[in-house]
Parts: C-alpha cells; sequence; structure tokens
C-alpha cells in the first residue's frame, strides 16, 4: 500500500524512531513510512504487530482508512466511523 501511494506520504525525518523495526531489507524503508505517515496509527498493540505476517482483512481495512483520511487532509479515522457506527 505504501508503494502505492509513495507520492502521497511525506518522508520520515532521519532520525526518527517509531515504535516498529525498520531493519526489513525489503521492506524496512515502507514500515518506517508507514509508520511516520500514521497509517499504523489505528492498529491495536502496534509494538507487538508482526510486520513479517500477512496483514488481516481488518489491518488492511485501518491502512486503506488512514491513507484515505491522509489524501482527503484528515488526521485520522477511526474504524467506527467507517462502519457507520456513530463517533465517540
Amino acid at each position: 500500500m505504501v508503494r502505492a501511494a509513495e507520492a502521497a506520504l511525506a518522508e520520515p525525518e532521519a532520525r526518527y524512531q517509531g515504535v516498529l523495526s525498520f531493519t526489513d531489507p525489503n521492506h524496512g524503508t515502507r514500515i518506517k513510512k508507514a509508520e511516520f505517515n500514521g497509517l499504523l496509527g489505528q492498529i491495536p498493540n502496534l509494538s507487538d504487530w508482526n510486520t513479517a505476517a500477512a496483514a488481516t482483512r481488518g489491518e488492511v481495512a485501518e491502512l486503506l482508512a488512514q491513507l484515505l483520511a491522509i489524501t482527503r487532509g484528515a488526521q485520522s479515522i477511526h474504524w467506527s466511523r467507517l462502519s457507520g457506527s456513530p463517533a465517540t
């Protein structure tokens, strides 16, 4: 998703340190960019998230929701707003 949205996402600051590991030689820079831009902001227990595992449908939906928020100029979209539930 980060690769497809490259132009819409800001480059992380050189000293940026998130909670995930960015050492993966194939995906580390994209993981860092996703975290820096807030795409992973609503993932529960992010520090325990396995970036090497396939994302669940819910996780993919969350990433897409955050990407839509970024491209539309919003701060963040909580999943409950996408499901039609009233925002809390």
